[in-house]
């Protein structure tokens, strides 16, 4: 009996180190490496897919900075650069 729950313990321990990698893959970086990362420390891989930047990102700069100065100021950072992000 123990060793049969020794098996359904080591697929589920698979099927839940795709979580990381699954997430971190969607964003950019390497599926393959995220899956070893979430196999031998799960938590730290599935923190670090979740922080991890999203390389599919489009940044769109103005190249006419001073052409919206009509607008309303606003008082948040990001709404006072000269840059979109579009996921």
């Amino acid at each position: 009996m123990g060793f049969g729950v020794g098996i359904v313990g080591v697929i589920i321990w698979i099927a839940i180190a795709f979580w990381p990698a699954r997430v971190a893959h969607r964003k950019g970086p390497s599926f393959f490496a995220y899956f070893l990362l979430s196999l031998l420390f799960f938590p730290l891989a599935l923190i670090l897919a979740y922080v991890v930047g999203d390389r599919h990102a489009l940044v769109v700069r103005s190249i006419h900075p001073g052409r919206h100065e009509r607008r309303r100021r606003t008082t948040t950072a990001q709404e006072d650069s000269n840059e979109i992000c579009l996921p």
